[in-house]
């Protein structure tokens, strides 16, 4: 409701993910943020759950790995790439989406952290 808005504004709530469990926490609840925003036929929410599919079918391992051993990318990272790729596709005329190279480019090693 827009009184719980309004509500964690005046506080300055905010939510910083340390570790695996909590990324997937905030992924879980963006997946379903979009889900009751943009509905369940909408470019993004599709595009999305290929991501959060392939995230659950075993790249779950190797990410918390990478996080929580390897400590070369931050749950910020991944985070914010996802906000650049959903920024994106709304100022550039909705090209096509993709949100599954995230989870490659991490797990080749390739990824550069957004600025």
């Amino acid at each position: 409701m827009l009184s719980h808005l309004v509500a964690l504004k005046v506080k300055g709530v905010a939510s910083i993910t340390l570790n695996y469990f909590e990324l997937e926490c905030n992924l879980g609840m963006f997946h379903t943020l979009l889900g009751t925003m943009l509905g369940n036929h909408h470019a993004l929410t599709t595009a999305y759950r290929a991501f959060w599919v392939l995230l659950l079918q075993g790249f779950h391992i190797k990410l918390q790995k990478i996080i929580n051993t390897k400590c070369y990318v931050n749950p910020a990272h991944i985070l914010q790439s996802i906000q650049l790729v959903c920024f994106t596709w709304f100022t550039q005329k909705r090209h096509h989406i993709n949100f599954t190279h995230i989870l490659f480019t991490i797990t080749l090693s390739t990824m550069f952290c957004p600025i």
